[in-house]
């Protein structure tokens, strides 16, 4: 039995317990306290009693004055005294066991549980949005490094935690510590940890984020603990390495992968797994994969969406789901009743998020939401920026606030063509617009919205088709469900100008980047609306936009719309718009009616209208038009000629679409006459133009030319590959093959089906169709001669970047023609690159450069 001097309060209690032979339950009721509480001051699990219990359990045990004081000793000794020795270890709280398989995330548990394992990483914040995962990979990659700490890893839930001053109370309940007598907490807290070798995991610390100076206490005074936190936003904390995690993997879109190849999609392969814990004979099937994908997109790639959806295969398909998904979050209910109420619901998980703001960055959020696809800081500040008088946030402050909201994994940063963007979940932002459809000032922000994308579809327009495009058409493709819910909003307060009007400014961004469908149902709506059949500025941009984009995907829309176009603006005056109509008609009678007479008529008007105001992509057009029409009548010369010519001017202008309109002149040229090596060069050419441009509509003709080039050569498998490209972007985007190209390539077409055999040919085409094209596009390209030359590390540092170009390309024997070319600029420009060459490596020939240029290409 233990002394006096170094009994326990427990001891002391038991032994008069005994003494007084009272059990547990008969003591309790004599001294007011519960049968639960005498026992665990009994077993130690209560080590230091508060002076009011020890004042009744003196008054139910009767003690003297002298047991009184000895009973004080003990209590004062188990506050003084550390609460355990090595020997005499707590329980701790384990890991929460997992009833289900963890599902993906391979390379961030091996990222994570290396970090872990480094002395000099001691603090670790997996971050992401709420429903992304977060608890379940710090458990996943906690039990995988769990037999690397000596003292094992504690497992902390700060959910039901909400006062940062009660997160060391916590940590030490986890830790099977009792608070004693007046001792803080923290250093009790400290005391236990200062020789573990252990890894504490925090989970939910975004409500508790004041508690931060405690992590970093507990780390500078335990060399040996290592804490992994996980958050919806960072600690900011000094050394602190924050690990933000993305949502499951999900297949492209245009992706099609094969049975085998989807549930190697993390989110899909967590679909299919959770399903079957609901419909045990679930599969995926070839009836069901693509709603299965599409799902999976619609719900971000978001782990606790997916299991919530999985739910309810029991009742309904994936095609039924996926109709039900028009709006998420009242479909995204039901999680087990195990998790914690906030994660039974996704509405529940992101109100978690959105509670956790302040005022002005919940107005902030709700404000943002209006974005559909991302934003700009730029557009962030334009629409929810200035004071007004419903009490907007005001410029100043919307870089402090988007900054929070990126902290709380509420918008996610991405990187765009070396750009910053913003962005929400789906669900995030869904969440977002019921909030704001709340609020009075939730049109006021929608107007600002499609006000400010309006503006920004004008100020792109006259830099898509001249000098260099591709920033704009990047940006508007960025953009383009920001351009779609303006239409809409356009649309909806039947706003008829202005939205026939942006129609307008947006012709060659739908034309170029192929989506040709969308441009023309957005045209016909709006040419539908009331007020829209006065014939307006606006009516004829938006009659031209469906005129030449009905052209492309083979409708004879197009003369009747081009027409009206015409009509309008020779009524009110504006000739701007009248040579690129003319042009426009020309192709449609030419198409659709055979006229090609008529055709090269109405280009003669274009060529000279447009060398009257000045026109230089009309002009370059018009030619290269003109010259095609010279070809079909047999005057090749002339028809060179004016392709060349064509070349030229739109070389001049830095007009890239039109000069590679024109390069495939040549190429076709080429390639009737059976030039085949000089039609491959030019259309190589004109391939990696359009490619540059991302122009579809290019890239599809230049894809069918190439195919014609592969048969000629005998080459079957080269030139399926191409053909089955160009199918599948046609069906993609609705563009046709113009009808005097069609004879000529459905001869193609029969060819390599002779070349193959019937059969042999539909199972090769079947196999052919499943390659994405860009995959065919980048062995076309990357194929001699053009493949891009080798970087030339040792040419002197005084050469500029355009004339390190062009040496490259004097080493690998390109002309200068050539070199025009493929630089995209005039020969008079690669003569003065040249010269300037020669000056700065002192050579004076071309062979002298071409061996000097190799010699460099070798070292």
């Amino acid at each position: 039995m233990a002394s006096d001097a170094v009994a326990t309060f427990g001891d002391l209690l038991r032994r008069a317990r005994h003494a007084a032979a009272l059990s547990q339950e008969e003591l309790a009721a004599r001294a007011g306290l519960s049968t639960r509480g005498i026992s665990d001051l009994e077993r130690g699990i209560i080590r230091t009693p508060r002076k009011d219990t020890l004042d009744m359990l003196a008054a139910g045990l009767s003690l003297s004055d002298d047991e009184r004081r000895r009973w004080e000793r003990a209590r004062r000794h188990a506050d003084e005294a550390p609460p355990h020795t090595s020997e005499t270890r707590r329980p701790r709280a384990r890991l929460p066991t997992r009833l289900t398989t963890f599902i993906g995330r391979q390379q961030e548990i091996a990222d994570l549980s290396d970090m872990l394992s480094r002395q000099d990483q001691r603090l670790v914040t997996i971050t992401g949005p709420g429903g992304i995962g977060k608890t379940s990979l710090a458990i996943q990659v906690s039990s995988n490094v769990d037999g690397k700490y000596r003292d094992g890893v504690c497992f902390v839930s700060l959910a039901p935690v909400r006062d940062p001053a009660f997160v060391a109370t916590a940590i030490s309940t986890a830790l099977g510590l009792q608070e004693r007598g007046s001792r803080d907490p923290r250093e009790t807290l400290t005391t236990y940890l200062f020789e573990k070798h252990l890894l504490l995991v925090l989970d939910n610390f975004e409500q508790v984020i004041d508690a931060g100076p405690l992590v970093t206490e507990l780390l500078l005074a335990c060399p040996a603990l290592t804490v992994l936190t996980t958050s919806r936003t960072s600690l900011h904390l000094d050394g602190e390495q924050e690990f933000p995690i993305s949502p499951l993997g999900i297949p492209r879109p245009g992706q099609r992968p094969s049975l085998q190849q989807l549930t190697q999609h993390e989110a899909v392969d967590l679909f299919v797994q959770r399903a079957r814990l609901h419909r045990p004979d679930f599969q995926l099937a070839t009836d069901n994969m693509d709603a299965v994908i599409e799902i999976c997109r619609r719900l971000d790639g978001l782990p606790l969406a997916i299991e919530l959806v999985a739910t309810r295969i029991k009742l309904l398909s994936p095609p039924d789901l996926l109709t039900r998904l028009g709006q998420r979050l009242p479909l995204l209910t039901g999680g087990p009743r195990n998790l914690p109420v906030r994660q039974q619901t996704m509405q529940d998980t992101i109100a978690w998020s959105y509670d956790l703001l302040n005022a002005d960055h919940q107005q902030l959020f709700r404000y943002l939401s209006v974005f559909a696809g991302g934003w700009t800081l730029d557009a962030a500040e334009g629409v929810c920026g200035e004071d007004s008088s419903h009490g907007r946030t005001s410029a100043v402050n919307v870089l402090d606030g988007l900054s929070a909201l990126v902290d709380q994994s509420l918008v996610q940063q991405i990187e765009h063509h070396d750009a910053s963007r913003f962005m929400m979940l789906e669900m995030v932002r869904e969440y977002g617009r019921n909030r704001l459809e709340e609020q009075p000032e939730s049109d006021t922000i929608r107007e600002r919205h499609a006000a400010y994308f309006l503006a920004a579809a004008e100020a792109a327009a006259p830099h898509l088709d001249g000098g260099d495009p591709v920033p704009y058409l990047n940006q508007l493709e960025a953009d383009h469900d920001n351009l779609r819910a303006a239409l809409a909003w356009l649309r909806e307060t039947v706003d008829t100008e202005r939205g026939l009007v942006m129609v307008g400014y947006l012709r060659e961004f739908w034309y170029i980047r192929g989506h040709l469908s969308e441009g023309r149902a957005q045209a016909d709506i709006f040419l539908k609306l009331p007020g829209a059949t006065t014939p307006t500025h606006g009516r004829a941009m938006a009659l031209a936009t469906a005129a030449w984009l009905a052209l492309w995907q083979g409708s004879d829309n197009a003369i009747v719309h081009a027409e009206e176009a015409l009509a309008i603006w020779r009524t009110v005056g504006d000739e701007t718009h009248v040579p690129f109509l003319l042009i426009t008609l020309g192709l449609a009678v030419d198409h659709f009616r055979g006229d090609m007479e008529q055709a090269r008529s109405l280009n003669v008007q274009s060529l000279e209208m447009a060398r009257a105001i000045g026109d230089a992509r009309s002009i370059a057009m018009s030619l290269h038009n003109l010259g095609a029409y010279a070809w079909r009548c047999g005057d090749k010369a002339r028809a060179m000629a004016l392709n060349e010519e064509s070349m030229t001017v739109a070389r001049d202008a830095g007009n890239l679409q039109t000069f590679a309109l024109a390069l495939g002149g040549l190429g076709y040229f080429a390639l009737v006459d059976n030039e085949l090596d000089r039609a491959s060069e030019l259309l190589q050419q004109r391939l990696r133009l359009y490619s540059n441009l991302a122009d579809t509509w290019g890239i599809v003709r230049t894809l069918d030319y190439l195919a014609a080039i592969a048969v000629a050569r005998k080459q079957a498998e080269p030139a399926l590959r191409l053909l089955a490209s160009a199918a599948t972007l046609r069906n993609r985007t609705g563009i046709m093959r113009s009808p005097n190209d069609r004879a000529y390539l459905d001869s193609v077409d029969a060819e390599l089906v002779t070349m193959y055999g019937e059969a042999a040919f539909q199972s090769a085409w079947a196999q052919a169709r499943t390659l994405p094209p860009d995959d065919v596009i980048r062995d076309v390209l990357e194929a001699e001669p053009f493949a891009a030359p080798p970087p030339a590390p040792n040419y002197p540092d005084h050469l500029t970047k355009r004339e390190v170009e062009v040496l490259r390309l004097i080493a690998t024997g390109h002309s200068n023609r050539q070199i025009a070319d493929i630089l995209f600029l005039s020969p008079r420009t690669i003569e003065r690159h040249i010269a300037n060459v020669y000056l700065k490596i002192d050579v004076h020939t071309k062979a002298e450069a071409t061996a000097y240029a190799q010699r460099q290409q070798r070292v």
